[in-house]
């Protein structure tokens, strides 16, 4: 198993964009000790992602998942626990909280696989069960409609939405969508910051809710920053024209490269003109630009960021050096293309299904 399907595997477990059969793929590269250095890395590298900014689910919560899982231990499952850890017993189960785990503890043959999930799950500070959501020790009733997607995402990353438009996610950002929109209006839930590209529907507008704040457009581009204990939502426009609202309360209509901020604890509208694309392109880009990576690092990009699985049908490929930049706001199609012209190859996605991606060529030596 190749390092970048793993790590295609790891971050849709992580994100819950994975189909049953790769979570069942995943679970059992999980447990395979050949996979252990990969799957430690990325799991460091999540929990380095989150580790500043993110609280952690209390010890009771810990506690509790932590003994479900062990009693969710296979009759005669074999290897040692993690150290702090003892073998289940009805009634009393003795666990370390997993935030005050030490690294080396993160990974252990079993549960690796239920553990790990649990401290994904830690890390993101976002439990889900019976329909709620615990977010940093609070729990929050999900929407009204089953179909809510969306998780924090640990990387920037970049949704197709129902209709068709296009999302690019800052990191530790988390947006809220149905599967189906309704006839009469499109509306999702940021929390964090995210790029916009809306496909123009005049019958349904579609509506970014930002606590209080809702930003309604037809059909634009435009980035909205509004994080947690940030007290400021920020709206900026690179394309159409954009409505922002407090309430019933009008804020302002941007056009084209303006830009409000909206200071909530004081009520404070500031609106002014930006160089829109630069506000949008200062964070799309951060993982984009590629100054000699190999062909191998840079599909293990493109596996997060489009959520699909790139795999190399000539191996020799993987050593390729590329040089490319991106904004980040283009599409796979776009990027691909252009990474074919400068590498000599050629790319294919599988006809069932768009996600797999297969690039040939020459290779390097």
């Amino acid at each position: 198993m190749s390092a970048t399907k793993l790590s295609y595997l790891f971050y849709r477990y992580f994100d819950r964009t994975a189909t049953e059969e790769e979570k069942n793929t995943f679970i059992e590269l999980l447990a395979s000790p050949e996979n252990e250095q990969e799957i430690q890395r990325l799991m460091e590298e999540s929990w380095d992602t989150f580790h500043s900014d993110r609280k952690r689910i209390g010890d009771e919560k810990s506690l509790e998942l932590l003994q479900a899982a062990l009693r969710s231990r296979p009759a005669g499952a074999a290897g040692p626990l993690a150290p702090g850890f003892t073998d289940p017993v009805p009634g009393a189960v003795h666990v370390i909280p997993i935030h005050s785990l030490p690294r080396q503890a993160k990974l252990f043959t079993w549960p690796r696989v239920a553990a790990a999930a649990i401290i994904l799950l830690s890390i993101a500070g976002l439990y889900r069960y019976g329909g709620r959501h615990m977010r940093d020790g609070q729990v929050v009733q999900s929407p009204t409609n089953p179909d809510v997607t969306g998780d924090p995402v640990a990387y920037i990353q970049q949704r197709r939405l129902p209709d068709g438009s296009t999302v690019i996610l800052h990191a530790n950002s988390h947006l809220e969508y149905p599967s189906n929109f309704s006839d009469s209006a499109r509306e999702v839930t940021l929390t964090g910051e995210a790029y916009f590209d809306i496909v123009h529907e005049t019958a349904r507008p579609f509506i970014i809710h930002t606590g209080g704040v809702k930003t309604t457009v037809l059909g634009t581009a435009f980035n909205i920053k509004a994080y947690p204990g940030a007290m400021k939502v920020v709206v900026s426009v690179t394309q159409g024209k954009v409505k922002v609202e407090n309430g019933a309360r009008l804020l302002a209509v941007l056009t084209p490269d303006q830009q409000v901020i909206y200071t909530i604890p004081a009520d404070k509208v500031e609106e002014q003109k930006v160089d829109a694309e630069s506000v949008v392109t200062d964070w799309t880009h951060e993982d984009m630009i590629f100054e000699g990576s190999s062909f191998e690092a840079v599909a293990d990009v493109l596996s997060r960021r489009y959520g699909v699985s790139v795999n190399f049908k000539n191996p020799k490929l993987r050593k390729c050096m590329i040089k490319a930049y991106f904004k980040g706001t283009e599409p796979l199609s776009k990027v691909l293309e252009v990474l074919c012209t400068i590498s000599n190859t050629h790319y294919t996605r599988d006809d069932r299904d768009d996600r797999k991606v297969t690039l040939d060529g020459p290779g390097c030596d």
